[in-house]
């Protein structure tokens, strides 16, 4: 697929050395057909099925990674309150939580009042579908199109993982991020991007793995 020059070049990146773990041809047909039995009628609902298939992966990697849980996410992100001009990075940004979950935020920030009071709650909502992580979402109509490009081009990540940068890809993408920018980099040891400036950073560093020691350069105690 990565030589497949019909397909844009974010899919190619996206299936960049991957590969099916399947070694049975009857369990891969039997996947097939059950993903094609899904239906979606807008890609924000694949999108929140695919966080949720996150939420339910390990808890650590293999560098050190953990996948901090949504309502945290949800939480941090209230707390700093990225605004629509601000640029947002998460320099270990895993699977994206923290770059949803603000773009969310700024949304809901800029959707008409009387939708972000009453929308939900009208549709019979329970408290927590209110929340930034839920599957009902806001329309940011307030955004011209101009800040809402803007947005997406404002909100990036670096990850030392080619796997967490392939997944954050395809969560970006799914949340309507047609150019995500996502890059395979060292926070720590690369010097690259370090004479860049951001408004807000939202972060869960890696600190260590299984087996309690880290690579130089791969998190910090």
């Amino acid at each position: 697929m990565t030589e497949n020059t019909h397909l844009p070049a974010l899919f190619r990146d996206i299936f960049k050395n991957a590969y099916l773990p399947y070694r049975d041809p009857e369990t891969l047909k039997a996947f097939l057909k059950e993903i094609d039995g899904f239906s979606y009628d807008h890609s924000e609902r694949l999108g929140d099925a695919f966080e949720y298939l996150l939420s339910v992966l390990g808890s650590q990697g293999d560098a050190g990674q953990f996948r901090t849980p949504r309502h945290i996410i949800d939480f941090v992100v209230r707390a700093v309150a990225p605004q629509k001009g601000d640029r947002v990075l998460d320099p270990a940004c895993g699977t994206a939580g923290f770059l949803i979950s603000a773009y969310k935020h700024i949304l809901r920030e800029n959707s008409p009042i009387e939708e972000r009071n009453n929308w939900q709650l009208q549709q019979g909502a329970s408290v927590a579908e209110t929340s930034i992580e839920s599957p009902m979402h806001y329309s940011g109509g307030l955004l011209t199109p101009i800040e809402r490009q803007r947005i997406h081009e404002n909100i990036r990540g670096f990850d030392i993982s080619p796997d967490m940068v392939r997944i954050s890809l395809v969560n970006l993408y799914l949340h309507g991020f047609r150019s995500p920018l996502i890059e395979e980099y060292d926070s720590l040891t690369q010097e690259d991007h370090w004479q860049e400036s951001y408004d807000t950073i939202l972060a869960n560093p890696p600190f260590m793995t299984p087996k309690g020691g880290i690579k130089p350069g791969g998190g910090k105690n």
